[in-house]
């Protein structure tokens, strides 16, 4: 062998760059080359299940999922048959695990041995599906798996109650003294949060938690009541499908003194309390979106509240409904240091963003870098391409846009002339135009984006998403939809071919 491959932290940082199928092939090479890379094989392993593979084939006869008992031994258990258990176990770093997955398919005598709560000493994030879980059975098999390597959890359930199969991994959480996580997730689908002293000392046990996500059908001010004292806390994600507020005027108590990251979603009056609770002054990102499984008002309080944090914020994300209007968005327009501003309109009756007031959004912002302007109805568009034209000559630091417009000859008649005169002029860096579900004359994409966008921004890529997309997605170049009729091969598609 290449003297190159006894060269091992070298050879381990090109294996860990490969795909899961290309690590395998690697093992398979030679005994050097396996002891490398069977480290990065159960470094994120997708199901707990896969490390009960291997044990010994003869130890137990399989039994079917639905199984009313779980298998007996054929033979007695010794320590020699954990090997491999234990082995590939000291390298895994995340776990996925589905609640009752292992209830009646593992033979109890090795759920209750006492060599598994040895097992996984480095593991750091763990992840808990309980959306389709029955019981869990006599082993409480979540709580076996909190290590105090711990910094990562997040909780998934059907059922967030009292009777919840989080009860259990909630407690040890509240009384372990060796835990100190950095990151907690609760997304209950029904249910409310809280669940009582349970889960308000297992949120405020963790004193060091610097992520929190919460979501449920409680009421926003009642989920975070607990975390408003976290002294480390950096970013707070929480949502709530209510449409009422149970307590419209209440006078929240201050905390959050550390927050950079707030993104809400609920009624519009329980986000306005959460804001006004907030307390923090370097608050760089905000996201709002108020719940619009029904039309509801926005209050204007929203936006001006962010007057507040004007001197930090950056990011400004919006997702708006019900009445809409341009005064209630005109406050944001002192948000001066802002970089990155995204508004989402999902209500066909707000009040359409014109031209003249994207021209004093981009007036306003002169440190943009990325910029998300979507409609759901292409009916009431109102932005046309001399907005387009302006944005590209207005904002040079501009990397990344999405944007709903109406490029139809008929609302644009006099747009020729502008592209005659400012094509010469452009020096535009940007990355990715995303044109959303913007509207066209029949075959005029692929002329646009040839004589048109091509002038404004020579280094861009084109593509065109659906404007229900995940926003974060419009934001990965390599990973942004083609342009129509545009063929593009994706990251995926070029490993496999390799």
């Amino acid at each position: 062998m290449h003297p190159f491959w006894e060269v091992e932290d070298v050879v381990s940082e090109i294996i860990l760059l490969l795909s899961k199928a290309d690590k395998a092939r690697v093992a398979r090479v030679n005994k050097r080359l396996s002891e490398l890379a069977i480290p990065h094989l159960w470094r994120h392993v997708p199901g707990v299940r896969h490390f009960f593979n291997l044990f010994p084939s003869d130890l137990w006869i399989p039994v079917g999922r639905n199984s009313m008992f779980p298998p007996a031994l054929e033979r007695e258990l010794q320590d020699s048959d954990w090997s491999r258990f234990l082995f590939h176990s000291k390298s895994t770093r995340t776990i996925y695990y589905s609640v009752g997955s292992l209830q009646n398919v593992i033979p109890l005598q090795i759920l209750s041995h006492p060599l598994l709560p040895t097992a996984f000493p480095i593991l750091e994030r763990l992840f808990v599906d309980g959306l389709l879980a029955g019981k869990e059975g006599p082993i409480d098999i979540v709580s076996l798996l909190l290590r105090p390597s711990l910094r990562h959890v997040e909780f998934r359930t059907h059922i967030l109650d009292s009777s919840s199969l989080l009860v259990g991994p909630l407690g040890t959480i509240a009384e372990s003294n060796s835990l100190s996580l950095e990151e907690m997730s609760f997304i209950s689908l029904w249910g409310s949060l809280p669940l009582g002293d349970l889960e308000t000392k297992a949120i405020a046990s963790q004193t060091g938690l610097r992520r929190l996500t919460l979501s449920s059908t409680s009421d926003i001010t009642a989920m975070v009541e607990c975390a408003k004292n976290l002294p480390f806390l950096e970013e707070l994600d929480v949502g709530t499908s209510q449409v009422y507020s149970p307590h419209p005027e209440r006078d929240p108590a201050v905390g959050f003194r550390s927050l950079t990251t707030l993104a809400v979603t609920g009624v519009p009056a329980d986000i306005h309390n959460l804001l006004r609770s907030t307390q923090s002054d370097s608050l760089a990102r905000v996201a709002l979106a108020p719940n619009h499984i029904r039309a509801v008002e926005i209050y204007p309080e929203l936006i001006a509240e962010m007057q507040r944090f004007r001197l930090h914020l950056l990011d400004l994300q919006l997702t708006l409904s019900g009445s809409f209007t341009w005064e209630d968005l005109e406050p944001a327009l002192a948000l001066v240091r802002l970089q990155t501003f995204g508004l989402t309109q999902v209500d066909w009756a707000s009040h359409p963003i014109t031209d003249a007031q994207l021209r004093q959004m981009v007036d306003s912002w002169p440190h943009l870098t990325r910029f998300r302007l979507i409609s759901a109805s292409t009916i009431a568009l109102r932005i046309t391409l001399s907005s387009l034209a302006y944005i590209a000559f207005k904002c040079p630091n501009l990397k990344k846009l999405a944007i709903t417009f109406d490029a139809r000859q008929g609302l644009n008649q006099e747009f020729s002339d502008q592209v005659d005169a400012l094509s010469e002029s452009s020096g535009n860096g940007l990355e990715l135009l995303d044109v959303v579900e913007s509207a066209f004359d029949g075959g005029d994409k692929e002329r646009l984006a040839d004589k048109v966008f091509r002038l404004w921004w020579p280094k861009a890529r084109f593509c065109k998403s659906s404007s229900v997309m995940d926003p974060s997605a419009h934001w990965r170049t390599d990973d942004a939809p083609s342009w129509p009729g545009r063929e593009t091969v994706n990251e995926t598609d070029r490993s496999e071919s390799r």
